[in-house]
């Protein structure tokens, strides 16, 4: 519901609410466009030329991104009190996906944080609605098995992601 700073810099607006879904489009790590409500997109389209103005960056480069790995990381607060809070307090958690935009440069200035992504490596999930899959990658099995305590968050992670 909100697009949120990165943290890598500090600026006004710090965010904007987003009423409805929007889609954005990107290739070859540009957003090429965005779709959904006309409210919302001129909205998003202001505060990326105000975010970019401000820096003097492209706004429009996705420079990475990432799903937190954090399942302790929890945020029992409203997000509306403080969208800016939540989005850099609960980005580790792995029930979000996290996008870099704005800005050639890590970790650009504008993140999209996406709730429960299923995201697939070579057509195995890796995370699936939120949870990362442990048990389908040996590897990841194997470090944990290595870290009770870590196991056991994983297990039962943190459920609180604002309200």
């Amino acid at each position: 519901g909100y697009l949120t700073p990165t943290g890598s810099k500090v600026y006004e607006p710090a965010f904007v609410k987003i009423g409805q879904p929007v889609d954005a489009h990107v290739e070859q790590g540009r957003i090429v466009r965005f779709e959904g409500q006309a409210r919302d997109v001129a909205a998003i389209k202001a505060h990326y030329q105000s975010v970019s103005k401000q820096f003097s960056i492209d706004p429009m480069v996705v420079h990475s991104w990432h799903a937190g790995i954090h399942p302790g990381c929890t945020f029992d607060s409203r997000i509306q009190d403080d969208p800016d809070l939540w989005s850099n307090s609960i980005f580790q958690n792995p029930r979000y996906l996290h996008f870099h935009t704005c800005g050639a440069y890590p970790p650009g200035e504008i993140c999209w944080m996406i709730q429960d992504p299923t995201i697939l490596l070579d057509g195995t999930p890796l995370w699936k609605d939120g949870v990362l899959q442990v048990q389908s990658f040996p590897s990841l099995e194997m470090c944990l098995g290595q870290w009770p305590p870590l196991e056991a968050l994983f297990a039962h992670p943190g459920t609180a992601v604002g309200r």
